[in-house]
Parts: C-alpha cells; sequence; structure tokens
C-alpha cells in the first residue's frame, strides 16, 4: 500500500474516533483538532479532507450522518496550497525555537 493510502486510513480512523468520543459525552464539546492530518496525503485528497472538514460544520449534513456537528475546527498543516480553501485561518511562525502567532 502506499503512503497516500496509509494517510487515508489515518485521516479516517482520527475522524472515526474523535466522532465515537463526541458521542459519548452528552452534548458534545462541538471542537476538533486535527494536527497535520491533511500532510499525509496528496494534493487532491488534501482538499476532500479540508471539503469533509467543512461539511463536518453544516448541521444538516451531519444530522443525515448520524453525528454532531462540530462548532470549530482546528487544521494545522504546512501546505500552501490549502489556505485559500479554509475560511479562516491563523498563521503561525517559529524562529529561534519560538511559534509567534504572525496573522
Amino acid at each position: 500500500s502506499s503512503d497516500g493510502e496509509l494517510g487515508c486510513i489515518d485521516i479516517s480512523l482520527c475522524l472515526a474516533m474523535a466522532d465515537m468520543l463526541e458521542n459519548r459525552i452528552p452534548g458534545g464539546i462541538g471542537l476538533l483538532f486535527l494536527d497535520q492530518v491533511a500532510d499525509l496525503v496528496d494534493a487532491a485528497r488534501a482538499a476532500k479532507v479540508v471539503q469533509l472538514l467543512r461539511q463536518k460544520t453544516d448541521p444538516d449534513w451531519c444530522k443525515e450522518q448520524g453525528f454532531n456537528a462540530k462548532d470549530h475546527i482546528f487544521l494545522v498543516t504546512h501546505r500552501e496550497e490549502l489556505k485559500d480553501m479554509i475560511g479562516s485561518r491563523l498563521l503561525v511562525e517559529k524562529r529561534g525555537g519560538v511559534c509567534r502567532l504572525v496573522q
């Protein structure tokens, strides 16, 4: 299997576990933090990840799928091509071992 296929499996498992945990907490928490999951796959699959994450904030879509919508999703990525696909973003740069908010 390729690294891209393994990346898809990692992303799928991560999202499935997050949904399971969300459903076990009464009222849910509405937050999802994903660190570099879109960096595990090629550009086309990364775009699909972003599209799926958008859907996970849509209450109607989530209700159809049988889980709670997320209020906020935080996606950490180093992929420049995704920045225009994400509604709001924070840019953080690391200089001299210290991370700083740029934007």
